[in-house]
């Protein structure tokens, strides 16, 4: 039986100029908030001409949402 749970966090803004960071895990994983599912989320704010990466895993599936902008 798990129980619905709530968190709330501020984050730095800082720590996603032109890099990811990890703001949802399963596991709380590097200060992130932790959800009861197999996801994670992460946040960047990049600005123009630079690059942002991470490691995917090729037996999971990945979502990009673009807020302003465009991506290439």
């Amino acid at each position: 039986d798990t129980r619905p749970g709530y968190q709330q966090k501020a984050f730095d803004p800082e720590t996603f100029r032109n890099r990811l960071g990890l703001v949802v895990s399963p596991d709380g994983a590097e200060g992130s908030l932790t959800i009861l599912q197999d996801a994670r989320i992460w946040r960047g704010s990049l600005t123009p001409g630079s690059e942002a990466s991470f490691d995917a895993d090729a037996n999971k599936k990945y979502w990009l949402q673009v807020a302003r902008g465009t991506v290439t």
